[in-house]
């Protein structure tokens, strides 16, 4: 959508691959999937296949609307797609999808790294680069991976003060906590069928059932 100069017959036009974000058009992000995917969505003597994430606003519009008001502002983003033809397009609404970015909220976004040692947070919510998205998520993930590896020399020091357990036991100067003892055996039994209803007490079980499995 960069150029429209030449023969494009192939379909091969060129552009950008990948998916981009605009604050001037009612689209919050937006793909050339032919170039971004082109396994799934690129057809041979065809051109660009743009998807387009709208907001809110556009919900109440009838899907002949929503499409023109696309094309009209990827005119207005890309100048040169006027030279485009549109010969297909497809609407999906899916109500409260999605969130509305609004000016001002990064600042209630928390960090990866918080207040309380050796606990980190992930997830788009997160403060981060992107919008909440997948691709927000992802982002979170590596800042956060970069924030434990920045204070593993602490993580150690602080794992190095814990005390080592007996197995199977609790220390029991923890508050409302007695030693727990996990040695006794326990063998369950089951017929190899599975039912949400039937009794799961193993001293009802019938003598018959095989044994499946012991620990």
């Amino acid at each position: 959508m960069k150029s429209t100069e030449g023969d494009l017959s192939d379909g091969r036009a060129p552009g950008i691959d990948n998916l981009l974000y605009s604050a001037d058009a009612e689209f919050s992000c937006f793909a050339d999937l032919a170039l971004t995917s082109p396994a799934e969505y690129y057809k041979e003597g065809e051109g660009s296949l743009m998807q387009c994430v709208m907001d809110s606003r556009a919900y109440g519009r009838s899907e002949a609307q929503i499409v023109q008001d696309t094309l009209d502002q990827i005119h207005m983003l890309f100048p040169s797609s006027k030279q485009l033809t549109m010969t297909w397009s497809n609407v999906v609404k899916l109500g409260q999808s999605l969130y509305r970015e609004k000016p001002g909220q990064d600042k209630y976004r928390p960090s990866q790294a918080t207040p309380i040692p050796n606990f980190f947070l992930a997830g788009s919510y997160t403060y981060q680069d992107y919008i909440d998205s997948m691709e927000g998520a992802t982002k979170s993930g590596l800042m956060c991976a970069d924030e434990i590896v920045s204070k593993a020399d602490a993580i150690a020091a602080e794992a190095a003060k814990n005390l080592d357990l007996p197995s199977g036991k609790v220390p029991p100067n923890v508050p409302g906590r007695g030693p727990l003892d996990m040695t006794a055996a326990v063998t369950f039994v089951d017929d190899g069928s599975f039912d949400a209803n039937e009794n799961t007490d193993m001293s009802q079980r019938p003598a018959s059932a095989p044994a499946i499995d012991s620990f």
